[in-house]
Protein backbone atom coordinates (compact mmCIF):
# COMPACT_ATOMS: atom_id res chain seq x y z
CA UNK A 1 0.00 0.00 0.00
CA UNK A 2 2.95 2.32 0.46
CA UNK A 3 3.99 2.30 -3.19
CA UNK A 4 0.75 3.80 -4.51
CA UNK A 5 0.93 6.47 -1.79
CA UNK A 6 4.53 7.27 -2.72
CA UNK A 7 3.54 7.42 -6.39
CA UNK A 8 0.69 9.80 -5.55
CA UNK A 9 3.08 12.06 -3.64
CA UNK A 10 5.63 12.07 -6.46
CA UNK A 11 2.95 12.89 -9.01
CA UNK A 12 1.70 15.74 -6.84
CA UNK A 13 5.20 17.12 -6.51
CA UNK A 14 5.83 16.83 -10.23
CA UNK A 15 2.67 18.82 -11.02
CA UNK A 16 3.46 21.47 -8.42
CA UNK A 17 6.97 21.90 -9.85
CA UNK A 18 5.73 22.81 -13.34
CA UNK A 19 6.23 26.48 -14.27
CA UNK A 20 3.12 28.60 -13.96
CA UNK A 21 1.96 30.07 -17.28
CA UNK A 22 1.30 33.79 -16.82
CA UNK A 23 -2.21 34.98 -17.55
CA UNK A 24 -2.85 37.74 -20.04
CA UNK A 25 -2.93 41.17 -18.51
CA UNK A 26 -4.79 42.94 -21.33
CA UNK A 27 -7.35 45.15 -19.63
CA UNK A 28 -9.19 46.93 -22.47
CA UNK A 29 -9.45 46.99 -26.25
CA UNK A 30 -10.29 49.98 -28.44
CA UNK A 31 -11.40 49.44 -32.01
CA UNK A 32 -11.91 51.41 -35.23
CA UNK A 33 -13.32 50.13 -38.54
CA UNK A 34 -12.85 51.76 -41.95
CA UNK A 35 -14.06 50.31 -45.20
CA UNK A 36 -14.20 51.35 -48.81
CA UNK A 37 -16.06 49.78 -51.69
CA UNK A 38 -13.81 49.05 -54.66
CA UNK A 39 -14.22 50.48 -57.29
CA UNK A 40 -16.46 52.90 -55.38
CA UNK A 41 -19.54 52.32 -57.50
CA UNK A 42 -22.92 50.79 -56.80
CA UNK A 43 -22.36 48.13 -59.47
CA UNK A 44 -22.21 44.47 -58.48
CA UNK A 45 -20.26 42.45 -57.63
CA UNK A 46 -18.21 44.86 -55.49
CA UNK A 47 -15.24 44.33 -53.24
CA UNK A 48 -15.32 45.80 -49.74
CA UNK A 49 -11.83 46.61 -48.42
CA UNK A 50 -12.10 46.67 -44.61
CA UNK A 51 -9.36 48.01 -42.35
CA UNK A 52 -9.69 47.14 -38.67
CA UNK A 53 -7.37 49.07 -36.40
CA UNK A 54 -7.13 49.18 -32.63
CA UNK A 55 -5.12 49.32 -29.42
CA UNK A 56 -4.88 47.20 -26.29
CA UNK A 57 -4.15 48.59 -22.85
CA UNK A 58 -2.42 46.68 -20.10
CA UNK A 59 0.40 44.23 -20.72
CA UNK A 60 0.57 41.79 -23.62
CA UNK A 61 3.03 39.08 -24.67
CA UNK A 62 3.85 37.63 -28.08
CA UNK A 63 1.55 34.71 -27.22
CA UNK A 64 -1.47 37.00 -26.92
CA UNK A 65 -3.96 37.61 -29.73
CA UNK A 66 -7.04 39.59 -30.66
CA UNK A 67 -9.80 37.65 -32.40
CA UNK A 68 -11.87 39.72 -34.84
CA UNK A 69 -15.36 38.74 -35.94
CA UNK A 70 -16.45 40.70 -39.03
CA UNK A 71 -20.08 40.86 -40.16
CA UNK A 72 -20.74 42.38 -43.60
CA UNK A 73 -24.57 42.83 -43.50
CA UNK A 74 -24.97 40.27 -46.29
CA UNK A 75 -25.20 37.17 -44.10
CA UNK A 76 -21.52 36.35 -44.20
CA UNK A 77 -19.06 36.48 -41.31
CA UNK A 78 -15.28 36.27 -41.25
CA UNK A 79 -13.09 35.49 -38.24
CA UNK A 80 -9.50 36.73 -38.17
CA UNK A 81 -6.97 36.19 -35.39
CA UNK A 82 -4.31 38.90 -35.06
CA UNK A 83 -1.11 38.38 -33.10
CA UNK A 84 0.11 41.01 -30.66
CA UNK A 85 3.58 42.22 -29.84
CA UNK A 86 4.88 42.39 -26.30
CA UNK A 87 4.31 45.71 -24.57
CA UNK A 88 2.24 47.74 -22.18
CA UNK A 89 0.01 49.25 -24.87
CA UNK A 90 0.24 47.90 -28.41
CA UNK A 91 -1.58 48.45 -31.70
CA UNK A 92 -3.00 45.86 -34.05
CA UNK A 93 -4.61 45.90 -37.49
CA UNK A 94 -6.04 43.65 -40.14
CA UNK A 95 -7.12 44.27 -43.72
CA UNK A 96 -9.90 42.03 -45.07
CA UNK A 97 -11.29 42.00 -48.62
CA UNK A 98 -14.91 40.84 -48.89
CA UNK A 99 -16.93 40.43 -52.11
CA UNK A 100 -20.56 41.63 -52.08
CA UNK A 101 -22.86 40.14 -54.71
CA UNK A 102 -26.39 41.17 -53.61
CA UNK A 103 -28.10 44.61 -53.74
CA UNK A 104 -28.60 46.32 -50.41
CA UNK A 105 -27.25 48.83 -47.89
CA UNK A 106 -24.06 47.69 -46.23
CA UNK A 107 -21.91 48.55 -43.24
CA UNK A 108 -19.23 46.43 -41.61
CA UNK A 109 -19.62 45.43 -37.96
CA UNK A 110 -16.62 44.11 -36.02
CA UNK A 111 -16.27 42.66 -32.54
CA UNK A 112 -12.85 42.05 -31.00
CA UNK A 113 -11.91 39.72 -28.14
CA UNK A 114 -8.41 39.77 -26.68
CA UNK A 115 -6.67 37.04 -24.76
CA UNK A 116 -8.05 37.23 -21.25
CA UNK A 117 -11.54 38.28 -22.35
CA UNK A 118 -11.36 42.06 -22.95
CA UNK A 119 -13.79 42.98 -25.74
CA UNK A 120 -14.75 45.90 -28.00
CA UNK A 121 -17.01 46.45 -30.99
CA UNK A 122 -17.31 49.05 -33.75
CA UNK A 123 -19.15 49.74 -37.01
CA UNK A 124 -17.76 51.35 -40.14
CA UNK A 125 -18.74 55.04 -40.43
CA UNK A 126 -20.11 54.76 -43.97
CA UNK A 127 -23.14 52.81 -45.24
CA UNK A 128 -22.89 51.72 -48.88
CA UNK A 129 -25.96 51.40 -51.12
CA UNK A 130 -25.20 48.79 -53.78
CA UNK A 131 -27.45 48.01 -56.70
CA UNK A 132 -27.38 46.16 -60.00
CA UNK A 133 -29.49 48.87 -61.73
CA UNK A 134 -27.21 51.90 -61.82
CA UNK A 135 -26.19 54.33 -64.52
CA UNK A 136 -23.04 56.35 -65.12
CA UNK A 137 -22.89 60.12 -65.42
CA UNK A 138 -19.61 61.32 -66.87
CA UNK A 139 -18.00 64.20 -68.72
CA UNK A 140 -15.21 66.76 -68.83
CA UNK A 141 -14.49 70.02 -67.04
CA UNK A 142 -12.22 72.12 -69.20
CA UNK A 143 -11.08 75.60 -70.20
CA UNK A 144 -12.92 76.80 -73.28
CA UNK A 145 -10.21 79.02 -74.74
CA UNK A 146 -12.15 80.09 -77.85
CA UNK A 147 -15.59 80.26 -76.21
CA UNK A 148 -17.37 77.85 -78.58
CA UNK A 149 -18.64 75.51 -75.82
CA UNK A 150 -16.74 72.59 -77.36
CA UNK A 151 -13.56 71.07 -75.97
CA UNK A 152 -11.13 71.50 -78.83
CA UNK A 153 -7.63 69.99 -79.01
CA UNK A 154 -5.21 71.78 -76.70
CA UNK A 155 -7.87 73.05 -74.27
CA UNK A 156 -6.75 71.86 -70.82
CA UNK A 157 -8.90 69.89 -68.43
CA UNK A 158 -9.53 71.12 -64.88
CA UNK A 159 -7.99 68.53 -62.61
CA UNK A 160 -9.21 67.56 -59.13
CA UNK A 161 -12.34 69.76 -59.25
CA UNK A 162 -14.93 68.85 -56.58
CA UNK A 163 -18.45 67.84 -57.70
CA UNK A 164 -21.76 67.78 -55.82
CA UNK A 165 -24.90 65.79 -56.64
CA UNK A 166 -28.31 67.01 -55.39
CA UNK A 167 -31.28 64.65 -55.30
CA UNK A 168 -34.03 66.96 -56.53
CA UNK A 169 -36.77 64.83 -54.94
CA UNK A 170 -35.39 64.43 -51.41
CA UNK A 171 -33.22 67.54 -51.48
CA UNK A 172 -30.24 65.60 -50.18
CA UNK A 173 -26.82 66.77 -51.29
CA UNK A 174 -24.21 64.10 -51.89
CA UNK A 175 -20.53 64.80 -52.25
CA UNK A 176 -19.83 62.92 -55.45
CA UNK A 177 -16.08 63.25 -55.91
CA UNK A 178 -13.52 64.97 -58.09
CA UNK A 179 -12.30 65.12 -61.64
CA UNK A 180 -9.13 63.20 -62.41
CA UNK A 181 -5.83 64.66 -63.59
CA UNK A 182 -7.24 65.09 -67.13
CA UNK A 183 -10.44 66.88 -66.04
CA UNK A 184 -12.67 63.81 -66.56
CA UNK A 185 -15.29 62.72 -64.02
CA UNK A 186 -17.50 59.64 -63.78
CA UNK A 187 -20.23 59.05 -61.16
CA UNK A 188 -22.39 55.95 -60.80
CA UNK A 189 -25.91 56.69 -59.49
CA UNK A 190 -29.08 54.86 -58.55
CA UNK A 191 -32.20 55.71 -60.59
CA UNK A 192 -33.63 59.13 -59.73
CA UNK A 193 -33.68 62.84 -60.53
CA UNK A 194 -30.55 64.87 -59.79
CA UNK A 195 -28.76 68.15 -60.26
CA UNK A 196 -25.01 68.09 -60.80
CA UNK A 197 -23.04 71.01 -59.40
CA UNK A 198 -19.41 71.84 -59.97
CA UNK A 199 -18.34 72.75 -56.46
CA UNK A 200 -16.41 75.85 -57.51
CA UNK A 201 -15.87 77.72 -54.24
CA UNK A 202 -15.90 81.55 -54.47
CA UNK A 203 -13.02 82.15 -56.85
CA UNK A 204 -12.96 85.94 -56.55
CA UNK A 205 -13.46 86.29 -60.29
CA UNK A 206 -10.55 84.07 -61.30
CA UNK A 207 -12.56 81.63 -63.41
CA UNK A 208 -16.23 81.64 -64.41
CA UNK A 209 -18.49 78.88 -65.76
CA UNK A 210 -19.68 79.53 -69.32
CA UNK A 211 -21.32 76.37 -70.66
CA UNK A 212 -23.61 76.11 -68.79
CA UNK A 213 -23.24 79.56 -67.23
CA UNK A 214 -24.76 78.36 -63.95
CA UNK A 215 -22.12 75.65 -63.50
CA UNK A 216 -25.00 73.18 -62.90
CA UNK A 217 -27.26 70.87 -64.86
CA UNK A 218 -30.33 68.76 -64.07
CA UNK A 219 -30.81 65.20 -65.28
CA UNK A 220 -32.60 61.92 -64.59
CA UNK A 221 -31.04 58.49 -64.19
CA UNK A 222 -32.87 55.33 -65.27
CA UNK A 223 -32.03 51.67 -64.82
CA UNK A 224 -29.15 51.68 -67.27
CA UNK A 225 -27.22 53.91 -69.59
CA UNK A 226 -24.52 56.53 -69.69
CA UNK A 227 -25.14 60.28 -69.46
CA UNK A 228 -22.56 62.84 -70.58
CA UNK A 229 -22.41 66.44 -69.32
CA UNK A 230 -19.44 68.69 -69.99
CA UNK A 231 -18.66 71.92 -68.13
CA UNK A 232 -16.70 74.75 -69.75
CA UNK A 233 -14.90 77.60 -67.97
CA UNK A 234 -13.13 80.75 -69.05
CA UNK A 235 -10.84 83.24 -67.34
CA UNK A 236 -12.49 85.94 -65.27
CA UNK A 237 -11.21 89.32 -64.12
CA UNK A 238 -9.89 88.78 -60.59
CA UNK A 239 -9.28 91.78 -58.35
CA UNK A 240 -7.75 89.99 -55.36
CA UNK A 241 -5.49 87.10 -54.52
CA UNK A 242 -5.37 85.81 -50.95
CA UNK A 243 -1.82 84.53 -50.78
CA UNK A 244 -1.63 81.86 -48.06
CA UNK A 245 1.61 80.21 -46.92
CA UNK A 246 1.82 76.55 -45.93
CA UNK A 247 4.86 74.64 -44.66
CA UNK A 248 4.97 70.92 -43.83
CA UNK A 249 7.91 68.61 -43.27
CA UNK A 250 8.99 65.16 -42.15
CA UNK A 251 10.55 64.63 -38.68
CA UNK A 252 13.81 66.51 -38.13
CA UNK A 253 16.38 64.01 -36.84
CA UNK A 254 20.04 64.67 -35.98
CA UNK A 255 22.40 63.71 -38.81
CA UNK A 256 19.56 62.79 -41.19
CA UNK A 257 17.90 64.31 -44.24
CA UNK A 258 14.31 65.49 -44.17
CA UNK A 259 11.76 66.69 -46.73
CA UNK A 260 9.96 70.03 -46.68
CA UNK A 261 6.90 71.01 -48.74
CA UNK A 262 6.42 74.72 -49.46
CA UNK A 263 3.09 75.96 -50.74
CA UNK A 264 1.98 79.56 -51.27
CA UNK A 265 -1.46 79.78 -52.81
CA UNK A 266 -4.93 81.19 -52.95
CA UNK A 267 -7.22 78.73 -51.22
CA UNK A 268 -10.16 79.06 -53.60
CA UNK A 269 -8.37 79.09 -56.96
CA UNK A 270 -8.72 75.48 -58.05
CA UNK A 271 -7.72 75.44 -61.70
CA UNK A 272 -4.16 74.96 -62.88
CA UNK A 273 -4.49 77.29 -65.83
CA UNK A 274 -2.71 80.61 -66.03
CA UNK A 275 -5.41 83.27 -66.25
CA UNK A 276 -3.42 86.02 -64.53
CA UNK A 277 0.24 87.03 -64.50
CA UNK A 278 1.38 87.70 -60.94
CA UNK A 279 4.70 88.26 -59.17
CA UNK A 280 5.76 87.40 -55.65
CA UNK A 281 8.75 86.59 -53.46
CA UNK A 282 8.69 83.58 -51.13
CA UNK A 283 11.26 83.30 -48.34
CA UNK A 284 11.95 80.25 -46.20
CA UNK A 285 14.11 80.98 -43.15
CA UNK A 286 15.17 77.67 -41.64
CA UNK A 287 16.73 76.98 -38.27
CA UNK A 288 20.53 77.52 -38.55
CA UNK A 289 21.01 73.83 -37.73
CA UNK A 290 19.17 72.87 -40.93
CA UNK A 291 20.89 73.16 -44.31
CA UNK A 292 19.53 72.98 -47.86
CA UNK A 293 20.51 69.94 -49.96
CA UNK A 294 18.40 69.81 -53.14
CA UNK A 295 14.92 70.17 -54.62
CA UNK A 296 12.56 67.70 -56.32
CA UNK A 297 11.85 68.95 -59.88
CA UNK A 298 8.70 66.84 -60.24
CA UNK A 299 7.04 68.72 -57.38
CA UNK A 300 8.03 72.30 -58.23
CA UNK A 301 10.88 74.77 -58.88
CA UNK A 302 14.04 75.08 -56.85
CA UNK A 303 14.90 78.24 -54.92
CA UNK A 304 16.19 81.25 -56.84
CA UNK A 305 18.88 81.79 -54.23
CA UNK A 306 20.28 80.06 -51.15
CA UNK A 307 22.11 82.00 -48.43
CA UNK A 308 22.95 79.78 -45.51
CA UNK A 309 19.64 78.55 -44.14
CA UNK A 310 17.59 81.19 -46.01
CA UNK A 311 15.97 80.19 -49.32
CA UNK A 312 14.24 82.59 -51.70
CA UNK A 313 11.94 81.99 -54.67
CA UNK A 314 11.54 84.99 -56.99
CA UNK A 315 8.40 84.31 -59.00
CA UNK A 316 7.73 86.39 -62.08
CA UNK A 317 4.66 84.45 -63.23
CA UNK A 318 2.46 82.63 -60.74
CA UNK A 319 0.17 79.82 -61.70
CA UNK A 320 -3.26 81.15 -60.83
CA UNK A 321 -4.16 78.17 -58.66
CA UNK A 322 -1.47 77.81 -56.09
CA UNK A 323 1.28 80.30 -56.87
CA UNK A 324 4.13 78.12 -55.73
CA UNK A 325 4.56 74.59 -54.55
CA UNK A 326 8.00 73.11 -54.02
CA UNK A 327 9.63 70.16 -52.29
CA UNK A 328 13.18 70.34 -50.95
CA UNK A 329 15.62 68.00 -49.23
CA UNK A 330 17.34 69.39 -46.15
CA UNK A 331 19.94 68.03 -43.74
CA UNK A 332 19.80 68.28 -39.95
CA UNK A 333 23.01 68.91 -38.02
CA UNK A 334 24.46 65.97 -36.10
CA UNK A 335 24.79 68.27 -33.07
CA UNK A 336 21.05 68.15 -32.49
CA UNK A 337 19.73 66.27 -29.50
CA UNK A 338 16.24 64.82 -29.10
CA UNK A 339 13.89 67.54 -27.90
CA UNK A 340 15.85 70.51 -29.27
CA UNK A 341 13.40 73.07 -30.64
CA UNK A 342 13.78 73.88 -34.33
CA UNK A 343 11.93 76.90 -35.76
CA UNK A 344 11.26 77.57 -39.45
CA UNK A 345 9.47 80.56 -40.96
CA UNK A 346 7.87 80.78 -44.42
CA UNK A 347 6.74 84.15 -45.77
CA UNK A 348 5.04 84.93 -49.07
CA UNK A 349 4.86 88.54 -50.19
CA UNK A 350 1.52 89.79 -51.57
CA UNK A 351 1.04 89.74 -55.32
CA UNK A 352 0.17 92.68 -57.54
CA UNK A 353 -3.51 92.06 -56.77
CA UNK A 354 -5.10 93.06 -53.47
CA UNK A 355 -4.39 90.56 -50.68
CA UNK A 356 -7.48 90.61 -48.40
CA UNK A 357 -5.79 88.76 -45.52
CA UNK A 358 -2.12 89.34 -44.79
CA UNK A 359 -2.19 87.34 -41.54
CA UNK A 360 -1.96 84.02 -43.43
CA UNK A 361 1.09 85.03 -45.49
CA UNK A 362 3.43 83.82 -42.74
CA UNK A 363 3.90 80.40 -41.18
CA UNK A 364 6.06 80.15 -38.08
CA UNK A 365 6.59 76.45 -37.23
CA UNK A 366 8.53 75.24 -34.18
CA UNK A 367 8.94 71.50 -33.55
CA UNK A 368 11.24 69.37 -31.38
CA UNK A 369 13.98 67.32 -32.97
CA UNK A 370 12.90 63.71 -33.31
CA UNK A 371 14.59 60.42 -32.53
CA UNK A 372 13.68 58.53 -35.71
CA UNK A 373 12.59 59.11 -39.30
CA UNK A 374 9.86 57.17 -41.10
CA UNK A 375 9.72 57.61 -44.91
CA UNK A 376 5.98 56.87 -44.75
CA UNK A 377 4.18 59.51 -42.77
CA UNK A 378 1.90 62.50 -42.59
CA UNK A 379 2.50 66.19 -41.92
CA UNK A 380 0.12 69.10 -41.36
CA UNK A 381 0.37 72.86 -41.79
CA UNK A 382 -0.08 74.83 -39.69
CA UNK A 383 1.38 72.53 -37.06
CA UNK A 384 -0.22 74.72 -34.43
CA UNK A 385 1.05 75.80 -31.05
CA UNK A 386 2.43 73.30 -28.53
CA UNK A 387 1.85 69.55 -28.40
CA UNK A 388 -1.95 69.94 -28.90
CA UNK A 389 -1.31 71.97 -32.10
CA UNK A 390 -3.57 74.87 -31.14
CA UNK A 391 -5.04 76.72 -34.12
CA UNK A 392 -7.70 79.43 -34.41
CA UNK A 393 -11.15 78.32 -35.47
CA UNK A 394 -11.84 78.20 -39.23
CA UNK A 395 -8.15 77.71 -40.06
CA UNK A 396 -7.56 75.80 -43.36
CA UNK A 397 -5.41 72.70 -42.87
CA UNK A 398 -2.91 71.42 -45.43
CA UNK A 399 -1.96 67.74 -45.20
CA UNK A 400 0.97 66.07 -46.93
CA UNK A 401 1.07 62.27 -47.00
CA UNK A 402 4.53 61.08 -48.05
CA UNK A 403 5.64 57.57 -48.91
CA UNK A 404 8.72 55.70 -50.09
CA UNK A 405 9.08 52.27 -51.65
CA UNK A 406 11.64 50.56 -49.42
CA UNK A 407 10.92 47.10 -50.83
CA UNK A 408 12.94 45.07 -53.30
CA UNK A 409 10.96 45.74 -56.50
CA UNK A 410 8.99 48.53 -58.11
CA UNK A 411 5.51 49.25 -56.73
CA UNK A 412 3.04 49.11 -59.63
CA UNK A 413 0.22 50.89 -57.81
CA UNK A 414 -0.07 52.74 -54.49
CA UNK A 415 -3.25 53.48 -52.57
CA UNK A 416 -3.53 55.99 -49.75
CA UNK A 417 -6.65 55.74 -47.58
CA UNK A 418 -7.37 58.62 -45.21
CA UNK A 419 -10.34 58.62 -42.86
CA UNK A 420 -10.78 62.30 -42.17
CA UNK A 421 -11.73 63.35 -38.67
CA UNK A 422 -15.47 64.05 -38.29
CA UNK A 423 -14.62 67.68 -37.39
CA UNK A 424 -13.34 68.27 -40.94
CA UNK A 425 -15.64 69.36 -43.78
CA UNK A 426 -15.27 66.78 -46.53
CA UNK A 427 -16.90 69.06 -49.11
CA UNK A 428 -13.99 71.51 -48.89
CA UNK A 429 -11.24 68.97 -49.65
CA UNK A 430 -9.23 69.67 -52.79
CA UNK A 431 -5.94 68.26 -53.99
CA UNK A 432 -3.15 70.80 -54.38
CA UNK A 433 -0.35 68.67 -55.75
CA UNK A 434 0.66 65.06 -56.28
CA UNK A 435 3.91 63.42 -57.30
CA UNK A 436 2.07 61.42 -59.99
CA UNK A 437 -1.43 61.40 -61.53
CA UNK A 438 -3.94 60.28 -58.93
CA UNK A 439 -7.59 59.26 -58.89
CA UNK A 440 -9.68 60.34 -55.90
CA UNK A 441 -12.63 58.46 -54.43
CA UNK A 442 -14.67 59.11 -51.31
CA UNK A 443 -17.40 57.65 -49.15
CA UNK A 444 -18.54 59.44 -46.04
CA UNK A 445 -15.40 60.82 -44.42
CA UNK A 446 -13.14 58.28 -46.11
CA UNK A 447 -11.05 59.52 -49.03
CA UNK A 448 -8.92 57.23 -51.16
CA UNK A 449 -6.06 58.38 -53.39
CA UNK A 450 -5.19 55.79 -56.02
CA UNK A 451 -1.90 56.05 -57.95
CA UNK A 452 -2.47 53.61 -60.81
CA UNK A 453 0.57 52.38 -62.75
CA UNK A 454 2.91 54.63 -60.78
CA UNK A 455 5.70 52.01 -61.03
CA UNK A 456 7.59 53.60 -58.16
CA UNK A 457 11.14 52.15 -58.05
CA UNK A 458 12.53 50.81 -54.81
CA UNK A 459 14.93 52.87 -52.72
CA UNK A 460 18.00 50.79 -53.56
CA UNK A 461 17.53 51.46 -57.27
CA UNK A 462 16.60 55.15 -56.98
CA UNK A 463 16.75 56.83 -53.53
CA UNK A 464 15.02 60.00 -54.75
CA UNK A 465 12.83 58.36 -57.39
CA UNK A 466 11.35 55.98 -54.80
CA UNK A 467 9.65 58.89 -52.98
CA UNK A 468 6.10 60.09 -53.57
CA UNK A 469 3.58 62.38 -51.89
CA UNK A 470 0.14 63.94 -52.13
CA UNK A 471 -0.94 67.28 -50.67
CA UNK A 472 -4.50 68.41 -50.04
CA UNK A 473 -6.35 71.17 -48.19
CA UNK A 474 -9.47 70.81 -46.09
CA UNK A 475 -11.40 73.13 -43.77
CA UNK A 476 -12.50 72.32 -40.23
CA UNK A 477 -16.24 72.49 -39.75
CA UNK A 478 -17.37 75.96 -38.72
CA UNK A 479 -18.12 76.83 -35.11
CA UNK A 480 -16.11 74.07 -33.43
CA UNK A 481 -15.96 74.40 -29.66
CA UNK A 482 -12.67 75.53 -28.06
CA UNK A 483 -10.55 72.52 -27.20
CA UNK A 484 -11.94 70.36 -30.04
CA UNK A 485 -9.19 67.96 -31.22
CA UNK A 486 -8.62 67.21 -34.92
CA UNK A 487 -6.36 64.12 -35.19
CA UNK A 488 -5.59 62.54 -38.54
CA UNK A 489 -3.65 59.58 -39.89
CA UNK A 490 -3.65 57.56 -43.09
CA UNK A 491 -2.94 54.07 -44.37
CA UNK A 492 -0.61 53.42 -47.32
CA UNK A 493 -0.87 50.29 -49.49
CA UNK A 494 2.00 49.29 -51.79
CA UNK A 495 0.37 46.97 -54.35
CA UNK A 496 -1.22 44.17 -52.30
CA UNK A 497 1.06 44.34 -49.28
CA UNK A 498 -0.31 44.95 -45.75
CA UNK A 499 -1.18 48.53 -44.91
CA UNK A 500 1.50 50.87 -43.59
CA UNK A 501 -0.05 53.26 -41.07
CA UNK A 502 1.31 56.79 -40.79
CA UNK A 503 1.88 58.82 -37.68
CA UNK A 504 -1.05 60.80 -36.27
CA UNK A 505 -1.11 64.57 -36.72
CA UNK A 506 -2.98 66.65 -34.17
CA UNK A 507 -4.52 70.10 -34.22
CA UNK A 508 -6.76 71.53 -31.52
CA UNK A 509 -9.09 74.51 -31.63
CA UNK A 510 -7.66 77.19 -29.35
CA UNK A 511 -9.17 77.40 -25.91
CA UNK A 512 -9.18 81.19 -26.21
CA UNK A 513 -7.83 83.43 -28.93
CA UNK A 514 -7.01 87.04 -28.10
CA UNK A 515 -6.71 89.68 -30.80
CA UNK A 516 -5.96 93.35 -30.32
CA UNK A 517 -6.39 96.31 -32.67
CA UNK A 518 -5.56 99.96 -32.23
CA UNK A 519 -8.46 102.41 -32.22
CA UNK A 520 -7.08 104.08 -35.36
CA UNK A 521 -6.46 100.73 -37.07
CA UNK A 522 -2.90 101.81 -37.72
CA UNK A 523 -1.82 98.42 -36.39
CA UNK A 524 -3.43 95.02 -36.49
CA UNK A 525 -1.91 92.47 -34.12
CA UNK A 526 -2.98 88.91 -33.30
CA UNK A 527 -1.96 87.39 -29.96
CA UNK A 528 -2.56 83.70 -29.21
CA UNK A 529 -3.11 81.48 -27.35
CA UNK A 530 -4.59 83.49 -24.52
CA UNK A 531 -4.45 82.14 -21.81
CA UNK A 532 -0.98 80.84 -22.61
CA UNK A 533 0.94 77.94 -21.15
CA UNK A 534 4.53 77.75 -22.42
CA UNK A 535 4.53 80.44 -25.09
CA UNK A 536 2.66 83.29 -26.80
CA UNK A 537 2.75 84.07 -30.52
CA UNK A 538 2.42 87.68 -31.73
CA UNK A 539 1.78 88.41 -35.43
CA UNK A 540 1.20 91.68 -37.27
CA UNK A 541 -1.33 91.12 -40.04
CA UNK A 542 0.56 93.31 -42.53
CA UNK A 543 3.79 91.43 -41.86
CA UNK A 544 5.51 94.57 -40.50
CA UNK A 545 8.22 94.09 -37.88
CA UNK A 546 7.84 95.30 -34.32
CA UNK A 547 9.32 95.32 -30.84
CA UNK A 548 7.52 93.98 -27.80
CA UNK A 549 7.68 93.91 -24.03
CA UNK A 550 5.74 91.84 -21.52
CA UNK A 551 5.13 93.71 -18.27
CA UNK A 552 3.70 92.46 -14.97
CA UNK A 553 1.16 94.49 -12.97
CA UNK A 554 3.97 96.04 -10.89
CA UNK A 555 5.51 97.53 -14.02
CA UNK A 556 8.44 95.11 -14.27
CA UNK A 557 9.51 93.90 -17.74
CA UNK A 558 9.33 90.10 -17.84
CA UNK A 559 10.45 89.61 -21.44
CA UNK A 560 11.23 91.84 -24.42
CA UNK A 561 12.51 91.45 -27.94
CA UNK A 562 11.74 92.02 -31.63
CA UNK A 563 10.01 90.16 -34.42
CA UNK A 564 11.25 88.39 -37.53
CA UNK A 565 9.04 88.70 -40.62
CA UNK A 566 6.29 90.17 -38.48
CA UNK A 567 6.17 87.23 -36.06
CA UNK A 568 7.53 86.79 -32.54
CA UNK A 569 7.28 83.99 -30.01
CA UNK A 570 7.50 84.70 -26.26
CA UNK A 571 8.62 81.93 -23.93
CA UNK A 572 6.26 81.84 -20.92
CA UNK A 573 7.15 78.40 -19.63
CA UNK A 574 8.86 79.81 -16.53
CA UNK A 575 6.56 82.81 -16.07
CA UNK A 576 4.41 82.90 -12.95
CA UNK A 577 0.69 82.44 -13.57
CA UNK A 578 -1.32 85.64 -13.71
CA UNK A 579 -2.25 88.69 -15.82
CA UNK A 580 0.33 90.69 -17.78
CA UNK A 581 0.40 93.60 -20.20
CA UNK A 582 1.84 93.01 -23.67
CA UNK A 583 3.07 96.16 -25.38
CA UNK A 584 3.74 96.05 -29.14
CA UNK A 585 5.40 98.92 -31.05
CA UNK A 586 5.82 98.98 -34.82
CA UNK A 587 8.63 100.78 -36.62
CA UNK A 588 6.35 103.73 -37.41
CA UNK A 589 5.75 104.58 -33.77
CA UNK A 590 2.30 102.99 -33.42
CA UNK A 591 1.63 101.09 -30.21
CA UNK A 592 -0.83 98.48 -28.98
CA UNK A 593 -1.15 97.30 -25.37
CA UNK A 594 -3.29 94.29 -24.55
CA UNK A 595 -3.77 91.96 -21.60
CA UNK A 596 -2.52 88.40 -21.69
CA UNK A 597 -2.95 85.63 -19.16
CA UNK A 598 -0.43 82.93 -18.28
CA UNK A 599 -1.97 79.71 -16.95
CA UNK A 600 0.05 76.50 -16.61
Amino acid sequence: MRKPLLLFVLLALSFSARPVVSQAQITTVTLSVYDAIIPYTCLLPAKDSVLVFGYTSGTSTTADTVTLNLNFDDGFDTIVKVGLSAGTSVSFYSNVIHTITMPGTYSTHVSATATGGATASATSPAAYVLSDSCSTTQGMMYFDLNGNCVRDPGEPGMMYMPILIVNTVSGDTTFAGWTDDTGHYAITLLPGSYELLTNNEPAEGNIVPTCPSSGATGFSVFTSGTYTYNFAYQCGTPTSFDMRASLAYTPLVAGHDADMWIDCSDWFWFSRFNCTTLTSTVTLTMDPRISYVSFIPAWGPGPSSVSGSTLTWNLSTLDDTYGLWAEIHVHCSSTLTVGDTLCNTLYASPTSLTDPDLSNNTVHACTPAGASYDPNGKAVSPMGIGAPGYIPNNTPLSYVIHFQNTGTAAAESITVVDTLNSNLDMKTLHVKNASAPVNIYSSGNIVKFRFNNINLPDSTVSPNGSIGAIEFDVMPKSGLAPGTPIPNRAGIYFDYNPVVMTNTTLNTIELTTGAAQSATKAMNVSVFPNPADDHIVVITNDHSDFTFSMIDLLGRTIESGSSANGTAKLNTKGVTEGLYLLKVNDLKGNEITTKVEVSH
